[in-house]
C-alpha cells in the first residue's frame, strides 16, 4: 500500500535551511547528522533517505519534515490540522 502525501499550500508552510554534518556512525559514510532548524532537535539520517523521501523530526511537538538542504513545518498546529480532517471526512460521508 502506497503513503499517500499530503500537500501543504505555500500560505501555511514554512520552510528554513537544513544543517548537515558528516558523524562517525557504524554504517559508516551512509548517514549524516541533521538538526531542526525549528526546534534544534538533532537526529541521524540515512543520505538516500533525506535526498528522496525525507524523515521527520523525532520532536512530537515539531514534526517538522526534513529534506536534503531544507526544512518544512506545517504552520497550522497539529490539533487544529487533525480537526479539519475530521470535519472533511465527516463531509464526505462514510467510505467504502
Amino acid at each position: 500500500m502506497a503513503t499517500k502525501l499530503k500537500k501543504i499550500p505555500a500560505q501555511e508552510a514554512e520552510t528554513k535551511e537544513l544543517m548537515m554534518s558528516p558523524g562517525v556512525s557504524e554504517f559508516g559514510r551512509s548517514t549524516v547528522f541533521v538538526t531542526c532548524p525549528f526546534c534544534g532537535r538533532e537526529t541521524e539520517a540515512y543520505v538516500w533517505s533525506l535526498a528522496g523521501s525525507g524523515k521527520r523530526c523525532p520532536n512530537p511537538e515539531c514534526r517538522a519534515h526534513l529534506c536534503y538542504g531544507v526544512a518544512i513545518r506545517d504552520m497550522v498546529p497539529a490539533e487544529e490540522a487533525k480537526e479539519k480532517s475530521r470535519g472533511a471526512e465527516a463531509l464526505a460521508g462514510p467510505s467504502r
